[in-house]
C-alpha cells in the first residue's frame, strides 16, 4: 500500500493554476494541472503578475512538475521576477524557454 499526495492550487487565472506562497509578500507559484484535467499545451506565457481576489500577486516560482508532464507544450515564456524553478518544473525535454524583460 502507498499514499499519494495531490497538491491543489489556490486559484486559477487565464488557464494557469497558482498556489499562494506568501500573503505578506503577495507571491505565488505556478502549479501543475490537477489530476484528471487537461494538461497545459501550446505556447505558455507565465505572467509577471496575476490579479485574484482584488489583489495583485507576483509570480516568483514554478512548482515541482508545473509543466513537467505536459507533452504538448511548444514553448514557455517566464517572467523576470521568477526566483525558482522546482524539480522538473519545465520537464526534461528540449523546448524554447525565454525570460521576459521586466518593464520599468
Amino acid at each position: 500500500m502507498f499514499s499519494l499526495t495531490i497538491a491543489a492550487s489556490d486559484f486559477k487565472v487565464n488557464g494557469l493554476n497558482f498556489k499562494i506562497l506568501s500573503y505578506q509578500e503577495m507571491t505565488v507559484a505556478v502549479e501543475p494541472v490537477e489530476l484528471g484535467t487537461t494538461p497545459y499545451s501550446g505556447d505558455i506565457v507565465v505572467p509577471e503578475q496575476v490579479v485574484y481576489g482584488g489583489r495583485t500577486w507576483t509570480v516568483v516560482e514554478l512548482s515541482e512538475r508545473a509543466f513537467g508532464y505536459c507533452e504538448n507544450i511548444t514553448s514557455v515564456k517566464l517572467p523576470s521576477p521568477l526566483k525558482k524553478i522546482g524539480k522538473n518544473g519545465i520537464g526534461n525535454r528540449e523546448m524554447p524557454v525565454r525570460t521576459m524583460q521586466h518593464r520599468h
